[in-house]
């Protein structure tokens, strides 16, 4: 097993540097690689594996291209304390939710990476039940990974996707005031869309209404500057408009629909059967 390395120092000149290996992890990854991407070595380590580390004139190491898809190394001038632990182990040292669970998906197991948070390993077992239509099973773990850490969209998006798939319909609400300030990469993604899909499939009129009241607000208040914080990066205002168009473009039918649909719920309410 190799030497555990201090945390936090580094010889920079050292002439058999710690290298990370890097790259997509795909159906097409080479299985070879599946169980070095994401772990640190020297370089004599990945030597002895068969790899041959050349650095180009820029200080970077030449790419490995496989099937169109790039793979390399990356020099570590620094080492943090979960690296040191990764050298000596040699074990995985990723901590990315979303990349972990793509490890898995090819075959990895949870002992190949250093002990993961219980949220992250909870959002794998979250998209291991969604992938059996597991809707129950799914929401429990997520619910865990959510709890644990509210601010991690990723988390966030998944739990709430959750919450609607089983009829929860307090859940579009919910992830409305969580993305209020970033409505309009909800409306880019398509999400807000898939709300009024649920919506109009249960004939939820005034639901609509106040949701698609609510979304203009929003992008009304990002148009004009009056929103400062955000989850996400800021856009340009020009991408706040164009979204509100797309909006208004894409609903123009369904506000048809939500205004003859209030129309008859009012009808009645006032002449009861």
């Amino acid at each position: 097993m190799p030497q555990k390395p201090q945390a936090n120092s580094y010889n920079y000149n050292d002439p058999d540097p710690y290298l990370r290996f890097d790259g997509p992890v795909y159906d097409i990854t080479p299985r070879e690689f599946i169980p070095l991407i994401d772990t640190i070595r020297r370089m004599r380590e990945w030597q002895a594996l068969g790899f041959s580390p050349k650095r180009m004139g820029n200080g970077n190491y030449k790419p490995i291209i496989r099937k169109g898809c790039y793979y390399g190394f990356r020099e570590k001038t620094h080492l943090h304390e979960i690296e040191t632990e990764a050298v000596a182990s040699g074990k995985k040292v990723t901590r990315e939710p979303g990349a972990v669970f793509s490890f898995l998906l090819q075959g990895c197991t949870y002992d190949d990476f250093l002990p993961l948070p219980e949220n992250i390993v909870s959002y794998c077992e979250c998209r291991k039940a969604l992938g059996k239509d597991d809707l129950e099973t799914a929401l429990y773990h997520i619910e865990r990974s959510y709890e644990s850490d509210r601010e991690k969209t990723l988390y966030a998006i998944l739990y709430f996707e959750v919450r609607l798939k089983l009829g929860d319909k307090s859940a579009i609400l919910d992830e409305f005031k969580y993305f209020q300030d970033d409505i309009d990469c909800l409306i880019h993604s398509g999400r807000v869309y898939e709300w009024l899909k649920y919506l109009s499939s249960q004939k939820d009129y005034a639901g609509l209404n106040h949701i698609i009241k609510e979304i203009e607000k929003q992008l009304d208040a990002l148009i004009q500057g009056q929103i400062q914080h955000r989850r996400y990066t800021p856009q340009r205002v020009e991408f706040y408009v164009h979204e509100k168009e797309q909006l208004i473009k894409k609903t123009a039918s369904l506000r048809k629909r939500i205004e003859v649909g209030l129309a008859k719920q009012q009808n009645t309410k006032v002449n009861p059967m």
